[in-house]
C-alpha cells in the first residue's frame, strides 16, 4: 500500500473522516480538522509504520496529505535507526510495518 492509502486509512479509522472526503492537497490541521495532537498523532503512527523519524522542521503547521507523503517516500529508503515495530489492528484493517 501507498503512504498515501495508509494515511487516508488510519485518519478514517481514528477519526472517522471519510476516506473518499481526503486528497493530496488537504492541510492536515485546516483542511481537514485535526487539532496538533491529532496532527501529531498522525505523523508519529506513519513514522512508526515505516519505521523512520521525519526531520522536525519539515513537519510545519500547514503541511498537507501530499507534502507528508512524499516526506514518508523520501526517508523511506534512507538509513534509519531502529524503531518499534508497529501492529495496528480493528476490525476492518491491519497494519504491520511498511517494508
Amino acid at each position: 500500500m501507498t503512504p498515501f492509502i495508509h494515511l487516508c486509512r488510519y485518519i478514517n479509522q481514528q477519526f472517522t473522516l471519510p476516506i473518499s472526503g481526503i486528497e493530496l492537497y488537504h492541510r492536515l490541521h485546516k483542511d481537514l480538522g485535526l487539532n496538533d495532537s491529532e496532527v501529531t498523532e498522525v505523523i508519529v503512527f506513519m513514522e512508526l509504520l515505516y519505521g523512520l523519524t521525519l526531520p522536525d522542521e519539515a513537519l510545519t503547521p500547514s503541511l498537507s496529505v501530499a507534502q507528508l507523503c512524499t516526506l514518508i517516500e523520501q526517508y523511506t529508503n534512507k538509513e534509519q535507526p531502529d524503531s518499534a515495530f508497529l501492529v495496528y489492528r480493528n476490525p476492518r484493517y491491519e497494519f504491520s510495518r511498511a517494508s
